[in-house]
């Protein structure tokens, strides 16, 4: 089981749904299905572009808030486990054939930041232009 957690702070004058609505479809990119739970957004499997996310289900929590007038904290907690392709894996690969260890070995070098971060960072590209 892995997390992390991801911050991103956006200066603009657009409402608190405008900056929601451009923290959506920026983290459509990363693939998966978006899920609306009051103020919350879950992400369910966006793992596009995480190397050796074939290996493990993902499962983010984002919060939009506004901390002063203008100023927008997003908050991302993002976790995974392993998937069933994992399991197998590990299992076959330690009884019959050692090459499919490499699927297990791959899930420890999972790391979302990069995929997470340019996702945070196209948040103001997003945004509506005057």
């Amino acid at each position: 089981m892995g997390a992390k957690t991801f911050f991103h702070h956006v200066e603009t004058d657009r409402t608190i749904e405008e900056v929601k609505e451009a923290t959506q479809k920026t983290l459509m990119f990363l693939g998966g299905t978006i899920q609306q739970h009051g103020d919350n957004y879950q992400l369910l499997q966006a793992k596009n572009g995480i190397t050796g996310a074939f290996a493990a289900d993902f499962d983010s929590m984002v919060n939009v808030r506004e901390s002063k007038k203008g100023q927008y904290e997003i908050l991302v907690n993002v976790s995974w486990k392993p998937n069933t392709l994992f399991w197998i894996c590990l299992v076959v690969g330690l009884f019959v054939f050692g090459i499919l260890w490499v699927v297990p070995a791959m899930y420890l070098f999972i790391d979302p930041s990069s995929a997470y971060q340019q996702a945070l960072f196209n948040i103001n590209n997003f945004l509506p232009k005057d």
